[in-house]
């Protein structure tokens, strides 16, 4: 998410909070945030892909989350996003589904779970699974 966060060239406030409350979620500290920050910044952070599916589905919820938490999603927040859903085994049409649903949330006032919950009702099974 942190390189997510970095990936239009500059670092939202909206966005820095949302990765510091999904990292306090998960159990890091800030100064672990920080460097796993600094450490995206220079090109150092490798992140290790979850084995979970659930898991990889709520990274890539995470990822598309933070992209629009901004309100505007750059091209190369796009580009880093897509790859990242290949990477973690899903459908490549996962992307704008997910970005779908999380706009929909927004607009109508809505947790993005309770829209994601509501998923397979909304799209076909095929698009969300991990391929």
């Amino acid at each position: 998410m942190a390189s997510m966060m970095i990936a239009d060239g500059k670092i939202d406030e909206k966005e820095l909070s949302f990765l510091r409350r999904r990292a306090l979620k998960i159990g890091l500290s800030s100064a672990e945030v920080k460097k796993i920050i600094n450490e995206t910044l220079f090109g150092n952070f490798k992140i290790e892909m979850p084995e979970d599916p659930e898991e990889r589905y709520t990274l890539i919820i995470d990822m598309v989350i933070m992209m629009l938490v901004d309100g505007h999603i750059d091209e190369k927040e796009m580009e880093l996003c897509k790859s990242k859903c290949v990477v973690l085994g899903f459908s490549e049409n996962t992307l704008p589904i997910m970005v779908d649903i999380i706009t929909q949330a927004d607009e109508k006032g809505l947790s993005y779970n309770e829209c994601i919950k509501q998923q397979f009702s909304i799209y076909p099974r095929n698009y969300l699974t991990i391929v």
